[in-house]
């Protein structure tokens, strides 16, 4: 799996997940974040999609940075291989920047996974 690779955990939830750190740099700790359904009020608007952005995407969506996680990607791999992950289409460049710059200035992203952008160089420190 890759920067920008986007999926499907069926047995888990209908949310699409993205890799959003670089596995090439570190395969032990990769970012992933969720796409959840936008309602007025409450969402955090670092990181909105919207409906063309992505195959995925049907409604206005935003990136659901308080729930991000650190994967290995040897975890990953395995829930591929067994089915327990299905790959989606990728994400553009363009919308893996914005969503990596919506990390760097959201105040829910935890700490270890904004740790892990910072550390790989994808985000500053301080936005």
């Amino acid at each position: 799996m890759n920067a920008g690779d986007a999926f499907l955990c069926p047995a888990k939830d209908e949310h699409l997940w993205m890799v959003i750190s670089d596995p090439a740099a570190d395969a032990d700790h990769v970012v992933i974040v969720n796409l959840t359904s936008w309602k007025q009020g409450g969402n955090d608007s670092s990181g909105i999609v919207n409906t063309g952005e992505h195959p995925f995407v049907r409604h206005r969506s935003f990136v659901y940075y308080g729930g991000a996680k650190v994967d290995p990607l040897s975890h990953l791999k395995r829930l591929r291989t067994s089915g327990g992950l299905v790959l989606e289409d990728p994400l553009s460049e363009e919308l893996l920047a914005r969503i990596r710059l919506g990390a760097e200035s959201s105040r829910w992203i935890p700490s270890f996974a904004r740790q892990v952008l910072v550390d790989q160089g994808l985000i500053d420190v301080d936005p």
